[in-house]
């Protein structure tokens, strides 16, 4: 009999032990297919967007996401069609960052790393003005990257706004600095 409760008393904790691995397991799986139907999600957003859009072909800009990160690839025909569809990726809520290594301008050899630049801190500002709950109000500035560096200039109506275009202009990937010329109207 103590040989049996000793077996008994041994098998309880390798069978909790082993009934808890399933667990951890379905655990992992759910937060893999939640990230899955958000990525998933996202891509159709960033797609929808560039289907709606009057100057972007769809079938030129294939869209992928991946942990929030958006991958755009294909060639579109000028600056302003490159620049609107990284601004589309960008605004939508959830993106990280946008990929666009395999975006091109048709004829173009040069590294668009500055439209690249711009358009995320477009996007990432009408993100940020749509999702956000702070007080906002991004119209009536300019921004402008040149080797890197993101130019601010305009008006804008309060200190706090100004702050705020500038930290989500330095948080964008790729940005070297920020020199900013926002000034605060009242």
């Amino acid at each position: 009999m103590k040989n049996l409760t000793g077996k008994i008393m041994l098998a309880i904790p390798l069978t909790l032990g082993v009934c808890s691995i399933p667990a951890t397991y379905a655990d992992s799986n759910v937060a893999k297919v939640q990230q899955n139907v958000s990525d998933t999600a996202i891509t159709t957003q960033v797609k929808a967007k560039i289907a709606a859009d009057k100057i972007l072909n769809p079938l030129d800009v294939s869209v992928a996401t991946h942990n929030g990160n958006v991958a755009l690839k294909g060639t579109v025909n000028s600056d302003t069609e490159y620049e609107q569809a990284v601004s589309l990726a960008q605004s939508v809520d959830g993106v990280k960052d946008v990929d666009v290594d395999d975006l091109k301008v048709k004829d173009s050899e040069s590294p668009l790393t500055d439209l690249a630049i711009t358009a995320k801190v477009n996007g990432k500002l009408i993100q940020d003005n749509l999702f956000s709950s702070k007080e906002l109000a991004y119209m009536g500035f300019d921004v402008e990257t040149k080797n890197q560096v993101v130019y601010l200039k305009g008006k804008v109506k309060s200190e706090a706004i100004k702050n705020n275009i500038e930290q989500i202009a330095k948080s964008i990937s790729g940005v070297k600095s920020v020199d900013s010329a926002l000034n605060v109207s009242q």
